[in-house]
């Protein structure tokens, strides 16, 4: 059965950081963790039910400057195309 993938614009710091784990990126602490998240410009997560599955995340200067600074998928979803579903906005 194909799951259905939704899309959010919030994540838990908890979720975010399993989320890291997936990708074999280091966990931070729940303050980092948190403020990262607060001064994201942009934030949209793929989720497969409660589960995170995908994020993209971009940071800006509030004037000229953006940047993206995560987009990961976890490794059981990097071939289901989150990555065009964010960028294409389907």
């Amino acid at each position: 059965m194909k799951s259905t993938i939704t899309f959010t614009n919030n994540i838990t710091v908890e979720n975010y950081n399993a989320l890291r784990a997936a990708v074999d990126w280091i966990q931070v602490t729940e303050k980092r963790a948190s403020i990262a998240l607060q001064h994201s410009f942009y934030l949209c997560v793929a989720m497969d039910g409660e589960r995170p599955v995908g994020m993209a995340r971009i940071v800006s200067d509030g004037g000229y400057t953006l940047s993206r600074v995560s987009y990961w998928d976890r490794t059981d979803q990097q071939s289901v195309g989150l990555h065009s579903e964010r960028c294409d906005g389907r």
